[in-house]
C-alpha cells in the first residue's frame, strides 16, 4: 500500500509540474499576444496621426516658426502651412436646403513681396435664384519677438463690404502688422443657396501648401459627380456613413412659416494632399486652371423619400440660360458695346465668312 500510495503521489506530481509548463506556455503566449497587439496598436495610432492636421487653430507657439524640417522651396515668398475646408448642408428658409462652408487658413510669410497674402476678398452674390453670404470672419498676425508669441488680432471695424454691381458685393480686410517672418491665419464661414455646383476645392496654390485638406458631407437625397484635376497624389482619402437632422422652414397655413425636421443618412468624404509644389506657369502649358490639383462637384439626381430619383445632369440649358441672364455675362455682352465693332471691322471679312470665322480671327 505504501509503494502504491507512493507511486500515486509521484503521479499526482508530475501531472502538476506539467500542467504547471502548460500555464507557464500560455502565459507566455498571452504575454507574447499582448505586446504584438500593442506593437500593432500603436503602429495603426502613429499611421492615424499621420492622417490628421497638427495645428491648433488659433494657437501659434514659438516652434511653428520654424519650417527648417518641411520641404519647402526656399525660393518661394510664402509657404501656405495650412489650409482646411469643411463643408456641410443645412436648411434653409425658403424650404430648400443651402451649404455651410468653413474655412481655415494658415500662412508663414517668408518675403515682404508676398505680403499681399495678408488682404483677402470674399464675394457675395444677392439674386433673384439665390445668395451667397460670407460671415464669422475671424483673424490674427502672429510675429516671434525673441521666445514670445506677439498677437495681432483683425478688428471687426478692419472688415469691410463693397458693392460690386447689382447682385454682386464683396468683403475685404487685410490682417495687420503683417512682416517677414510672420504667420498669419484667418477664417470665414460661406454660405450658399446655389447647390447645383458645390464649392470646389484647390489643394494647390501659386505658393508651396504643406497641407490641404477638403471635407464634404451630403444627405442621401443629393447625388453629386466628383471631377479631380492635377498631378499631385492624395495624402488621405476616405468616407463614412453618418445620420443628421435638417431643419428647414416652409410656408404653412395662413402664409405662416413653419418649422419642419428632415432626417437623413448622410456620406462624409475627406481629400487630402501633403507637401504640395508651387503651381508655375511651364513653357507650352496652355491653362493652368486645367493643371491645378483640385476636385470640383456637379449634381447628379435628387432622390427624397417616397419619390422617383429625378436626373438633373440634362439642365444644362438652365445653366446657359442663367449666365446669359447675368448682369457681368450675357446682359453685358448683349448690349449696344461699340468697342466690338472697331475690332470686328479690322477682321478680314470676305463674301460669304460665317460668324465663326470673324470669332476665330477676333480670338
Amino acid at each position: 500500500m505504501c509503494w502504491k500510495n507512493f507511486q500515486y503521489l509521484k503521479f499526482g506530481y508530475m501531472l502538476f509540474l506539467n500542467t504547471f509548463d502548460v500555464f507557464k506556455i500560455q502565459v507566455t503566449f498571452m504575454r507574447s499576444s499582448l505586446a504584438l497587439l500593442t506593437l500593432l496598436l500603436f503602429a495603426y495610432a502613429n499611421v492615424i496621426a499621420q492622417d490628421k492636421l497638427d495645428i491648433k487653430w488659433g494657437k501659434v507657439a514659438p516652434a511653428d516658426f520654424d519650417l527648417s524640417a518641411k520641404k519647402i522651396d526656399t525660393s518661394n515668398y510664402a509657404v501656405i502651412m495650412a489650409a482646411v475646408g469643411d463643408l456641410e448642408f443645412e436648411g434653409n428658409k425658403n424650404g430648400g436646403f443651402s451649404t455651410k462652408l468653413q474655412v481655415r487658413k494658415r500662412i508663414k510669410i517668408l518675403n515682404k513681396k508676398a505680403e499681399d497674402l495678408a488682404t483677402v476678398v470674399l464675394y457675395t452674390v444677392t439674386s433673384q435664384n439665390g445668395e451667397v453670404q460670407v460671415s464669422d470672419i475671424k483673424g490674427a498676425t502672429y510675429n516671434l519677438t525673441g521666445d514670445n508669441v506677439e498677437v495681432s488680432e483683425l478688428r471687426k471695424d478692419a472688415i469691410f463690404t463693397e458693392k460690386v454691381d447689382k447682385e454682386r458685393g464683396r468683403k475685404k480686410f487685410t490682417l495687420p502688422n503683417v512682416k517677414e517672418g510672420s504667420i498669419i491665419e484667418y477664417t470665414y464661414v460661406l454660405r450658399s443657396d446655389f447647390i447645383f455646383n458645390l464649392r470646389p476645392w484647390f489643394f494647390q496654390d501659386a505658393y508651396p501648401v504643406l497641407w490641404s485638406e477638403y471635407s464634404v458631407t451630403i444627405p442621401d437625397m443629393y447625388n453629386y459627380v466628383t471631377l479631380t484635376k492635377g498631378y499631385h497624389p492624395f495624402h488621405a482619402k476616405d468616407q463614412k456613413r453618418g445620420f443628421q437632422s435638417y431643419t428647414v422652414m416652409v410656408e404653412g397655413d395662413n402664409q405662416r412659416s413653419e418649422r419642419v425636421s428632415v432626417n437623413a443618412n448622410t456620406t462624409q468624404a475627406r481629400w487630402v494632399m501633403k507637401d504640395v509644389p508651387a503651381l508655375k506657369q511651364e513653357r507650352f502649358t496652355s491653362t493652368l486652371a486645367n493643371h491645378i490639383s483640385s476636385i470640383e462637384f456637379q449634381l447628379s439626381s435628387i432622390r427624397y423619400e417616397g419619390r422617383p430619383e429625378r436626373s438633373v445632369m440634362d439642365t444644362w440649358d438652365q445653366l446657359v440660360k442663367s449666365f446669359n441672364e447675368r448682369e457681368d455675362f450675357g446682359l453685358y455682352l448683349s448690349r449696344n458695346n461699340g468697342f466690338l465693332d472697331d475690332v470686328i471691322m479690322g477682321c478680314a471679312n470676305p463674301e460669304g465668312a460665317t460668324g465663326a470665322n470673324i470669332a476665330r480671327q477676333i480670338a
